[in-house]
């Protein structure tokens, strides 16, 4: 099992490194928007279910899920903001 999660944890940390290298290339804000939110969402969460399967206790599992379900919502909310603030400075929307 240690295995398994050392891997997750590996993939997640990579998922997140490769987002933020793309982030601070990117010129644009919407490629931006859309790296923060592949870090968050998928990176952030395959590595705290890799910190879940090191030590898999029914505490840890809630902490985790509640953790996850957080961080999904707060992500796609704060990705909306700035997008349309974004776009309402670009006069893009009106």
């Amino acid at each position: 099992m240690d295995i398994i999660a050392d891997i997750f944890s590996v993939f997640g940390s990579l998922i997140i490194l490769l987002c933020a290298l793309g982030f601070i290339r990117s010129k644009d804000v919407f490629l931006s928007v859309k790296l923060v939110f592949i870090a968050n969402i998928y990176g952030l969460s395959i590595l705290l279910i890799g910190l879940f399967l090191k030590s898999p206790t029914i505490i840890l599992g809630i902490k985790t899920t509640i953790l996850i379900a957080l961080n999904i919502i707060i992500t796609i909310i704060i990705n909306h903001l700035i997008v349309k603030k974004s776009a309402i400075e670009e006069k893009i929307i009106k």
